[in-house]
């Protein structure tokens, strides 16, 4: 049985699950920018403030589905899951092979605001199957509960 949690995502819109997506991205690149500017400070801390709770709410709006065990979701659930991650497999193996690369022949590129290029894109690498799933799952059908419905039939 599903569990109301992993239904959540059916509370967003595909729409507004892509414009959090964007919004995401948009934020790391933020941080980058401002990093290699030289800014430190309450500018920095406020963006990573920004992308926690942005990562944390499109966490949510997909249900979390893309961190669950095998057991706590249904079989349609397991399919999304694993396609987010066969997705976004080829991506973090690159990212993978990029920082090992980095890491033998230049490692100057893990001081200074360097440091916020390779943490930038070592958390992108980090949510692109929950971005997969945010950005390919289909707006629910009328005849689907939402998560509020489930929890009131509990």
């Amino acid at each position: 049985m599903t569990s109301p949690r992993t239904t959540a995502y059916r509370a967003l819109s595909r729409r507004q699950r892509r414009a959090l997506v964007l919004a995401s991205a948009a934020v790391l690149a933020a941080g980058v920018l401002v990093a290699l500017a030289g800014v430190s400070g309450l500018a920095l801390w406020a963006l990573i403030g920004c992308y926690a709770l942005g990562s944390a709410g499109l966490s949510w709006s997909v249900g979390f589905v893309d961190a669950l065990p095998d057991r706590a979701l249904d079989e349609r659930q397991q399919a999304v899951r694993d396609r987010a991650h066969r997705a976004a497999y080829p991506a973090v193996s690159w990212y993978v092979l990029a920082l090992l690369a980095l890491l033998g022949g230049y490692p100057a590129a893990f001081t200074g605001p360097w440091r916020m290029l390779v943490a930038a894109a070592g958390l992108a690498a980090l949510m692109l199957p929950t971005w997969i799933v945010a950005w390919l799952e289909p707006d629910p059908t009328p005849d689907e509960p939402d998560a509020l419905s489930a929890e009131r039939t509990s």
